[in-house]
């Protein structure tokens, strides 16, 4: 696994595969956080991410907290930097996005 962990990308209409990998794409690299030994894989923080029309972000609340104080400040700046966020392939911008961010890998 990469030390950037997974993220999950939900929208409202179900984001296709491609979409959903734009999104982790633009986001993870910009994950700046180091992850404490033995942090429990079942660690993630939820955002909720709101866009205007051209893809830029109005707003990012934190949902639920990893219990990492640091990595919820580290993913929600990541997310802040992917600015403005990748088009669909029908280029409609969704306006509500949730991400699920992990500092550590998920089992697959």
């Amino acid at each position: 696994g990469s030390p950037a962990g997974s993220t999950t990308v939900r929208t409202a209409s179900g984001a296709d595969a491609s979409y959903a990998a734009a999104v982790v794409a633009c986001v993870r690299p910009h994950v700046v956080f180091a992850v404490p030994e033995g942090t429990s894989r079942g660690v993630y923080a939820e955002f909720r991410v709101d866009l205007l029309p051209d893809g830029s972000v109005a707003g990012v609340r934190l949902t639920r907290a990893s219990g990492l104080p640091g990595y919820d400040a580290a993913a929600e700046r990541a997310i802040r930097r992917c600015d403005p966020f990748p088009r669909p392939r029908d280029g409609r911008i969704e306006r509500t996005i949730d991400l699920r961010m992990a500092p550590v890998d998920a089992p697959r």
